[in-house]
């Protein structure tokens, strides 16, 4: 089938017969930049050292995706949903992850220096080794099997109860009995803490 790849200006970037769309991205991986991926479905796609430097692949679905070593500076990743993706060395400078879902994604070793990670899922994500450095992660939101857990600098929120992270790590398991969360919950959650706790050092 014919598939074409058009920029954020509307201009064509690729152009040809293709199995799929994911078949059409997977050949031109390294003329991607500016390209408009904008809700693409990318489910186990071949991006390795892919070039989407300035793309917009808001809403894009990239699960499970190899995007190992790939060049995503000032990518457009709102919304994106990237759980298990492969982003180990990846190059993620000035990318936008507002919203973006990075559950079990591996980071390991990737550049996310000033990097948008505002809401951005990041249960059991990799990040040994990924550099944070101003990244954006004032806000860490976790939609949990129970209530929603937020984080805004040292406090954080679960369902409507605040305490600073400090709190939570000593109390916790207290404050969860108290509210008649399950033992499974309560570890559930405890995983939540030290998570973000994890993150916020990483960022001083």
């Amino acid at each position: 089938m014919e598939i074409i790849i058009y920029d954020k200006d509307g201009n064509i970037k690729t152009s040809g017969d293709y199995k799929s769309f994911r078949d059409c991205v997977e050949k031109n991986k390294l003329n991607l930049t500016n390209a408009d991926l904008r809700y693409a479905y990318l489910k186990n796609a071949d991006l390795e050292s892919a070039d989407l430097r300035y793309a917009y692949l808001t809403n894009a679905d990239l699960e499970s995706a190899d995007l190992t070593n790939a060049d995503l500076e000032s990518a457009d990743l709102i919304n994106a949903y990237l759980e298990n993706a492969d982003l180990r060395y990846a190059y993620l400078e000035n990318a936008d992850l507002t919203n973006a879902d990075l559950r079990y994604a591996y980071l390991t070793n990737a550049n996310l220096t000033n990097a948008d990670l505002t809401n951005a899922d990041l249960r059991y994500a990799y990040l040994t080794n990924a550099n944070l450095t101003n990244a954006y992660l004032r806000h860490i939101k976790i939609k949990g099997s129970r209530d929603l857990v937020l984080s805004i600098n040292d406090h954080v929120w679960i369902g409507c109860i605040c305490k600073h992270i400090e709190y939570w790590k000593l109390a916790g398991h207290i404050i969860g009995k108290e509210n008649d969360y399950t033992e499974s919950e309560i570890d559930e959650y405890r995983s939540y803490i030290y998570a973000i706790d994890k993150l916020r050092k990483t960022l001083k």
